[in-house]
């Protein structure tokens, strides 16, 4: 496929080059549609995502435009205005701090630790970044779009199921904030008039480099395709998906 009339539509991936937000970009190309991924090019890229960086703008099926979404006046960049000249099927918000490995490093230190920053770096990858992304895009997502934000079931974890090593309050906070962010961005009267569906995939934890030799280990996890299928399911659906995503059997830990 080299041109946009043979491809289902264009879809930015915010997080595109990340554990999860890879995985997704992968299945979207797969499927046919064309993607521009937005990373903040902290971490590595995968070796197979930058393969697919390649092409001249007509012909390339995955771009990149590197930006970090919780400063707003980066978005109004021309970068970025240039890349998504044409309408967008579709926002996939995968936003995420996953380092290969840094599970454990992420769940162990308690509240009463934790410094207000690490609080608020999740409050900005979270919920700021997604709210500049929808302030500023919105109007760029064609006429009964979608946008799929990749949620967490930490936000469902109860007293009983918490297991005493997990210290993952900044992180349920922020997804928890993310969440209700959702549910009034649907009520956003710019949002309905373009009858934009809106929709949260929650999933537990999901299994990706960020576990990878991890002395704590959730008790079972989803695959990254797991939750790329549900992405490409919510880009066809013609009513909103909310959903908690959970592995057989499994206790709810996200990460």
């Amino acid at each position: 496929m080299s041109s946009s009339s043979q491809t289902k539509g264009q879809v930015l991936v915010v997080g595109g080059s990340g554990s999860i937000g890879w995985p997704i970009c992968r299945a979207l190309l797969a499927e046919g549609y064309r993607v521009i991924s937005m990373t903040r090019g902290i971490h590595p890229r995968p070796e197979e995502y930058a393969f697919h960086l390649t092409g001249t703008y007509e012909k390339a099926m995955l771009r990149e435009i590197n930006c970090n979404v919780v400063f707003s006046n980066v978005l109004d960049g021309v970068a970025l205005h240039s890349q998504t000249r044409e309408q967008l099927s579709a926002i996939v918000y995968a936003v995420g701090h996953c380092p290969p490995g840094g599970f454990d490093n992420e769940v162990s230190i308690p509240l009463c630790y934790l410094d207000g920053q690490v609080l608020t770096d999740e409050l900005n990858r979270q919920v700021i970044g997604l709210l500049h992304v929808m302030g500023s895009l919105y109007s760029r997502i064609q006429p009964s779009g979608h946008v799929v934000v990749i949620s967490s079931a930490i936000t469902r974890l109860t007293d009983e199921t918490c297991p005493p090593w997990l210290h993952a309050g900044h992180y349920a906070t922020a997804k928890a904030a993310q969440c209700e962010l959702v549910r009034w961005f649907r009520r956003d009267p710019n949002i309905k008039d373009r009858n934009i569906l809106v929709h949260r995939l929650a999933p537990a934890a999901v299994d990706t480099s960020f576990h990878q030799g991890c002395q704590h280990q959730p008790p079972a996890m989803l695959s990254v395709d797991d939750v790329a299928q549900r992405v490409l399911d919510a880009l066809q659906s013609t009513a909103v998906i909310d959903e908690i995503m959970m592995p057989p059997q499994a206790t709810i830990i996200a990460g």
